[in-house]
């Protein structure tokens, strides 16, 4: 077997949005859910982890969207964990439909974490025994370090709620994409459809803060568009 944990899924209404496709919030959302899955089949469950005051943050997201799931469509989701480097831990995931074609691919990077001392950790031996890895890549690329860039387009103020917080205490990875999606213009959100997606977090947000999502937007000669997107707290920090 080529991974290590799948779910069967039937996409709901409250899943998708225009164009009855899969929003992308919820198609992550999958991904952690089912890591967290494979993680509780292995012992290391929510509230084991949160007993432990252990955690797991996401570094990194690539994504590559080759159909979006439609509301009412079987769906297979599937992840592995791949040899962990440093303190780095890596899982790839893949959607599959009915007839087992891809639809949608990814990979990412996650440290564990110890909340009461806040700093990661390394990787327990019993937790590496039992996610085992299997080193097949997903993708092609791999994960790699986003270049910076001058992003001063247009910009979205956001008050952090309390229904943006996680387990860890802290504002949700996913939430950093819904934000920096919604500042993209609705013209273009409209007119093009996201194929692809690069993410790295640096720093962790927490309820009652406030924050800006600024966009920069570039056409290409292809009549597609890249987008570039940060996520900046009141001091400037990135």
């Amino acid at each position: 077997m080529d991974y290590h944990y799948a779910h069967k899924y039937l996409v709901g209404y409250s899943d998708v949005g225009r164009n009855d496709r899969m929003k992308l919030s919820r198609i992550i959302d999958l991904f952690q859910n089912i890591a967290t899955w494979h993680s509780k089949s292995i012992g290391y469950g929510t509230y084991e982890m949160m007993s432990l005051k252990l955690g797991w943050l996401v570094l990194a997201w690539k994504i590559k969207i080759l159909k979006y799931p439609q509301a009412d469509e079987n769906i297979e989701i599937r992840t592995w964990s791949k040899t962990p480097k440093g303190l780095h831990a890596f899982r790839d995931f893949e959607i599959l439909n009915e007839n087992g074609e891809p639809m949608v691919l990814a990979t990412s990077s996650w440290i564990l974490y110890d909340l009461e001392a806040k700093r990661p950790i390394r990787l327990l031996k019993d937790m590496i025994d039992g996610y085992g890895a299997i080193d097949r890549n997903a993708l092609d690329e791999g994960l790699s370090k986003l270049k910076d860039e001058k992003i001063d387009g247009e910009t979205l103020d956001i008050q952090i709620t309390k229904r943006d917080i996680d387990t860890n205490n802290h504002v949700n990875n996913v939430k950093y994409i819904e934000w920096a999606i919604e500042a993209v213009p609705i013209e273009v959100v409209k007119g093009y459809t996201l194929k692809r997606i690069k993410v790295t977090f640096e720093k962790e947000s927490r309820y009652g803060e406030v924050v800006s999502s600024a966009v920069a937007i570039d056409k290409m000669n292809d009549n597609t568009i890249k987008s570039y997107h940060v996520i900046r707290k009141n001091d400037g920090t990135e």
